[in-house]
């Protein structure tokens, strides 16, 4: 038991658990601070530091795996991915997602039919056009709500991922927090078409980078690259081509990586609501961003009595929530990657995506805050001014962050072969979630008053969080027994995505 992460039944000769990995130099048992003993020439090995790290997932010998491409290159990936990301906020649409193993088409039509359907929705004269305009903005920005994490955690290995997350899920949720305040600004002064226009004007802007520098990330890796355990394994491979042409790297379709049907694949995320982690991950995620939709409601208030904003001052309060979201990032990029080295080195080397979930104890502390304490103060606004519920907006916005990314991070390295499928169940939570609570909130706040119904919803918020305990000292134990009891294997919807080697073949898994 390492780090009171209690451990599965041993069984003989069948130790695997996905997503626990070795990333210590060679047979060492620590991972920063001392090496012992010679590399293990089977390994790849990240060399940059003052000690090595074994690469977890090892990357193949194929240069069209994207873990073989280089670092800048994988970065300015992310951040195109992170622009367009931060543009489509700017439409305020809530999305339904792709079931899809493929991202670069997708990414390119989502990026067309953003342009077409801005430009349609500030030109749309009746309220007919205009709804038809927004359903079509909701399926063009389907892809980046549910691609964008899975790309940027098919780029980076375990030690190297965090603050690349962090940044993704930055532009995914806290960016959207900049738009009322200049949303609200540029329709006051111009109209409220010019938002619109300027999205298209903007992701216009951005789409020769998504056409010429947004390859396909996704790489049918075996599944047993993701570990290094196991007596350290032997990879030998056969030969491998060259890396793609430019041409051939920026071909609208490069192909489907998976034979199963677009119905099966609908399905599987629906089949994963009911898998622990990402019921943990759905909560832990998408309940504090849900609240933020009772904040919004509250803010409105503030068009009344006593500080009487006009609609341009309510949208600067979300100042401090972007504020918020910009320290969120700021603290759990680089944690995030520190703390699972850290805690790697105190477990003997060894990694368990458990240690993601450490993030959640600052999600707590900020986020709950700033949840209580905002109902205290907004409901007293003649006492308290318009400062101190934005400063704890912002609070809740930093817990809000943590969370999102504390959470990512965990499904990306436990459950790497169902990413897709899990990103896909946090949409969907998330979306209904908070369309309830728009449907709901103002009934709440005008039965129970502002103060009341915000200690309530901190209350939920800390029982929320505190599911991260039994995730955390039984995380493990989840995770060999969902890899050993297949939920979809049981209703026939497994891909058996691991056995497709169409990159690469092994001829000799474990020496």
């Amino acid at each position: 038991m390492g780090l009171w992460i209690l451990e599965p039944k041993k069984r003989e000769g069948d130790d695997y658990v996905p997503g626990t990995a070795f990333i210590g130099a060679g047979g060492t048992v620590d991972s920063t601070t001392t090496v012992t003993g010679e590399l293990d020439p089977n390994l790849k090995y990240d060399l940059t530091g003052d000690v090595p790290i074994v690469l977890v997932p090892q990357p193949s010998d194929d240069p069209n795996d994207p873990l073989n491409w280089p670092l800048w290159e994988r970065d300015l990936i992310t951040f195109i991915l992170c622009l367009v990301s931060v543009s489509l906020h700017l439409i305020l649409t809530r999305t339904n997602p792709c079931p899809e193993h493929c991202s670069r088409h997708l990414y390119l039509l989502g990026t067309v039919l953003l342009i077409v359907s801005s430009v349609w929705a500030g030109l749309a004269s009746n309220y007919k056009s205009f709804l038809w305009a927004r359903i079509l903005q909701g399926v063009a920005v389907c892809p980046f709500e549910t691609l964008v994490n899975i790309s940027v955690g098919e780029m980076y290995c375990v030690h190297a991922i965090g603050k690349r997350m962090a940044l993704s899920n930055f532009a995914l949720f806290g960016g959207s927090f900049l738009t009322p305040v200049i949303v609200g600004k540029i329709t006051g002064e111009l109209g409220w078409q010019w938002p619109f226009f300027l999205v298209a004007i903007f992701t216009g802007a951005l789409l020769p980078l998504v056409v010429l520098w947004l390859p396909e990330t996704t790489y049918n890796r075996p599944a047993h690259h993701n570990t290094t355990l196991s007596d350290q394994a032997h990879f030998q491979y056969t030969a491998v081509s060259p890396r793609h042409s430019f041409l051939q790297r920026m071909s609208v379709f490069t192909g489907r990586k998976t034979s199963e049907s677009p119905l099966k694949l609908f399905y599987r995320p629906i089949v994963l609501l009911l898998h622990p982690a990402v019921m943990w991950g759905m909560l832990t995620q998408g309940v504090m961003i849900g609240w933020t939709v009772m904040i919004g409601v509250v803010l409105a208030a503030f068009l009344g009595p006593p500080l009487y904003f006009t609609e341009v001052e309510v949208g600067y309060m979300y100042t401090g929530a972007f504020i918020g979201s910009l320290a969120g990032l700021a603290i759990t990029g680089p944690l995030a990657d520190w703390s699972a080295k850290y805690l790697a080195k105190k477990n003997k080397g060894i990694y368990e995506p458990e240690f993601r979930l450490y993030l959640v104890i600052p999600q707590t502390i900020a986020g709950c805050l700033g949840l209580y304490m905002f109902g205290v103060t907004a409901s007293n606004t003649t006492k308290y001014g318009w400062f101190w519920p934005d400063f704890f907006f912002g609070l809740e916005l930093m817990g809000m962050t943590m969370g999102a990314i504390s959470s990512a991070l965990y499904l990306v390295d436990a459950y790497p072969s169902i990413a897709i499928e899990t990103f896909t169940c946090l949409l969907l939570f998330k979306n209904f979630f908070s369309f309830a609570l728009t449907w709901e909130a103002f009934n709440w706040l005008r039965d129970t008053g502002t103060k009341d119904l915000f200690i309530y919803i901190a209350s939920v918020q800390v029982a929320v969080c505190s599911l991260t305990l039994p995730m955390y000292f039984l995380g493990k134990i989840s995770r060999d027994f969902m890899h050993r009891h297949d939920i979809l294997k049981m209703v026939g919807l497994d891909t058996g995505k691991s056995g497709e080697l169409e990159n690469l073949a092994v001829e000799d898994l474990f020496g």
